[in-house]
């Protein structure tokens, strides 16, 4: 189709009758104020905040139990925790008993049992055991000290003399003592006149270490039932220092690990040495009855996150079905009020008839002429919302090539007709075809004029343009009113949505107007939108033109 020439653009400006439509007219608000005040129910409203409190109620339950479950898991833990502990500590015990009593026979008493010779003499008839537990030997007779072994320092010599100085007349015990620049420690034996000693050296203490684990179970029969071996047990030995000298099974470390002296004794060979004991963790199923509870906590807190989307989810729900309720009662309240419109002008006009009191055949006429008009527009009021609220999306139209203009001609001399509020200009380009239906067409003029009326003010001029644009076939319709903002250019196409400032005000409106011109827009294969930028509200709905046509 071509673009409409000069002689085919028609502006035509329809403007509103007088007589007895306006004489006997409702006044704007009248029926909002005849509509019935929109109450909540209570048991409606109370019910969805009961469920909310029987959910939250059980959320409660649930995190009661799951503290419960933690407390006794967390009970049932320490108890095994503490079984494996004393069992760790009869380990250690039994392993020290070993290592101290293989240290003092094997170790240093073969070592002291020799003194009297040269230290060379000594070293080379003791063991490889008790050889490896000095770094040196030492013999002081009172006037002549002899050194076997590696080379001691001066501080060392000066720690033998002074030693040997405070020998008492009688044998004394064997002692350690301390070189205070090295901290090494020396081990000692006091005769009349004579000292005999040697360096400890704590990495000879491994072998015996050794030695004490394959001496037999370090756990006891009664508490292992022999299924129990050394091999899974976690030793590990530590000088005066807190510096490791042996350590077997390091895998099997844990914090469950226990830790106690090798000796009480301040002056043995060993006093300061640590011995730490940890269990292999597969030994539970032995050493606690039922094992080592396994903790579910993980599950638990899974559980309890779900209940919580749950309610949440719940809440949310609620939330909707009661914003569902809400929009129910104010659809039915606003559809109520307007129906009470029509009915009150075909009412009243009805009576008007039955009571005789038209003063002329002209205003019998006319109040015919209204109750027609107004069951018209009733009737287009329960089409809307038949159609809002039908279940099928699928709107089934009979679409064919046809001209727009009388059919919009029509629908704006029937507006203007019905109101004196407002004046309706119509300008079309009469050469305008478009693949349409008919009836739909008629439909969005009559909810896009509506609206205009219904939000616009008194003695405003509607301006409805039909045209030819970029091919298209493009319907304006403009009013006067404070037009809409532009974040809510988008909402006020849904179903049942109105401005804030429409919901409290005395305007009538179901808010699926606009829901209906979008719905048989888009079945049509066009598009609608708002354009405020001219102060008023200007929607815009264009079809597909034909593309046939010159």
């Amino acid at each position: 189709m071509s673009g409409g020439s000069s002689d085919c653009q028609e502006t035509v400006r329809i403007a509103p009758k007088r007589g007895l439509a306006s004489r006997f007219s409702i006044p704007r608000g009248y029926t909002a104020r005849m509509s019935p005040r929109r109450s909540k129910s209570k048991d409606n409203s109370q019910r969805p905040l009961l469920i909310v409190a029987l959910l939250l109620f059980c959320l409660i339950l649930i995190a009661a139990l799951g503290w419960q479950y933690w407390r006794l898991q967390q009970s049932n833990t320490e108890a095994a925790a503490t079984v494996l502990r004393d069992n760790g500590m009869q380990v250690a015990d039994e392993f020290s008993q070993r290592l101290t009593k293989s240290v003092s026979y094997f170790g240093y008493t073969a070592i002291f049992k020799r003194c009297g010779r040269e230290p060379d003499d000594v070293l080379a008839a003791i063991s490889t055991d008790a050889a490896g537990l000095t770094k040196s030997v030492f013999w002081h007779d009172g006037t002549r000290l002899s050194i076997g072994g590696a080379a001691v320092s001066a501080d060392l010599e000066a720690l033998i003399i002074k030693l040997q100085r405070s020998a008492p007349d009688t044998e004394a015990w064997i002692r350690p003592a301390h070189i205070d620049t090295t901290s090494e420690r020396i081990v000692y034996n006091l005769f009349t006149l004579n000292l005999c000693g040697f360096v400890l050296n704590v990495a000879g203490i491994s072998s015996f270490a050794q030695r004490s684990i394959d001496d037999g179970p370090l756990l006891p029969a009664s508490a292992a039932g022999r299924l129990v071996g050394n091999d899974s047990f976690y030793i590990e030995v530590l000088d005066w220092l807190g510096e490791s000298v042996f350590k077997v099974n390091a895998q099997f470390d844990s914090r469950l690990s226990v830790s106690r002296p090798l000796t009480e004794d301040p002056q043995d060979v060993l006093a300061g040495f640590i011995v730490r004991v940890s269990l292999d963790p597969r030994t539970e199923s032995v050493l606690v009855v039922g094992g080592l509870p396994q903790s579910r906590l993980r599950w638990l807190t899974v559980i309890l996150a779900m209940a919580i989307l749950l309610l949440v989810g719940a809440i949310w729900l609620f939330r909707r079905e009661q914003a569902v309720m809400e929009m129910r009662e104010d659809f039915v309240s606003q559809v109520s009020h307007e129906l009470r419109t029509p009915l009150t002008q075909i009412r009243m006009f009805a009576e008007t008839l039955l009571l005789n009191r038209t003063r002329s055949d002209d205003e019998r006429r006319r109040s015919l002429e209204i109750i027609d008009r107004e069951s018209q527009r009733l009737s287009h009021l329960v089409d809307n919302v038949l159609r809002a609220s039908k279940v099928s999306d699928t709107v089934q139209l009979d679409c064919y090539e046809q001209p727009l203009a009388p059919i919009l001609r029509e629908v704006c001399n029937s507006m203007q007709s019905a109101t004196d509020r407002v004046t309706i200009q119509l300008s079309v380009d009469k050469s305008v075809v478009a693949n349409a239906d008919a009836d739909a067409f008629r439909e969005i003029v009559l909810n896009l004029l509506d609206n205009a009326i219904k939000y616009g003010p008194d003695g405003q001029t509607i301006s409805v343009v039909l045209g030819d644009v970029e091919g298209n076939v493009r319907l304006s319709v403009e009013d006067q009113g404070p037009g809409i903002p532009e974040i809510e250019t988008e909402r006020v196409w849904g179903k049942f949505y109105r401005l804030g400032r429409e919901r409290t005000s005395a305007i009538g409106g179901t808010g699926i107007g606009l829901a209906v011109v979008r719905e048989l827009t888009e079945a049509m294969g066009g598009r609608c939108w708002f354009d405020s930028s001219n102060g008023g509200a200007r929607v815009n709905v264009e079809f597909p033109g034909d593309k046939d046509r010159d």
